[in-house]
């Protein structure tokens, strides 16, 4: 749902209140006046921001006013409480609009920071199953893998783990499905698209639930290959070398 049926939706909830309330009013909600209105107030914030939450509150309050409030069918007041109700649930109804934008444009900050922080690491982070299936990737990891994000998403950590590396890599998890371990660190080896084979360091973290069930890894992924190939030249001139 787009902002603008959002925003629609958030001013149309104080006439479905009312409609409903004057529907009930006699053999219920009599002399209830705001017993709708004040779901109504928080729901236009939740749904039109801003905008709805403070629209949706004049419109409710102009509604229980006319309709609600003796005298009803009429804007006049017959006493100084009835004002004042008014006025705390025009009050109260801001409130919600106000705070509800704050959250949400925390929370929409929040989410650019991470995603600027997870697309853009210099390093490969991978969000797994607790059964090693790929939820989500960025770009770095794909360019170590050569695989698309697309791809990779459907597939698990064993479909590019060299066979030789993998028996190691599920002792880990399974040691931390056991709670054995919360994390752990391990050096093994991917296989590429293009089946070449690329050296990694591996770092992972299990996300757990509210109620202690495995959520989902973390996976931090740094490409080795070059450090791996300088250590194996390294090791070749050493065993070579004329003198001990």
């Amino acid at each position: 749902m787009n902002s603008r049926a959002r925003l629609a939706l958030a001013l149309l909830l104080p006439f479905l209140a009312a409609g409903v309330q004057w529907t009930l009013w006699d053999p219920w909600i009599k002399p209830y006046v705001w017993f709708l209105f004040f779901p109504v107030a928080f729901f236009g914030a939740w749904l039109g921001g801003l905008k709805g939450g403070i629209g949706g509150t004049g419109i409710s309050a102009l509604l229980v006013w006319f309709v609600f409030i003796p005298p009803q069918l009429s804007f006049e007041l017959q006493s100084p409480s009835a004002g004042f109700s008014i006025m705390v649930f025009v009050i109260m109804g801001c409130l919600f609009a106000g705070f509800h934008e704050k959250l949400q444009r925390a929370l929409y900050s929040s989410e650019v920071r991470f995603e600027a922080t997870f697309e853009r690491a210099a390093v490969g982070i991978a969000l797994t199953t607790p059964n090693g299936r790929f939820l989500r990737v960025n770009h770095k990891l794909c360019m170590i893998t050569g695989y698309s994000a697309e791809e990779m998403t459907t597939m698990s950590f064993p479909d590019i783990t060299h066979p030789s590396d993998l028996e190691a890599d599920l002792a880990n998890v399974r040691r931390a499905l056991a709670r054995e371990i919360d994390s752990f660190s391990m050096e093994k080896r991917y296989v590429r698209k293009d089946r070449s084979l690329v050296w990694i360091n591996l770092i992972v973290s299990l996300v757990r639930k509210r109620n202690d069930a495995p959520d989902y890894f973390i996976a931090v992924i740094d490409d080795i290959t070059s450090r791996k190939l300088a250590e194996q030249r390294f090791a070749q001139l050493f065993e070579r070398a004329p003198v001990g």
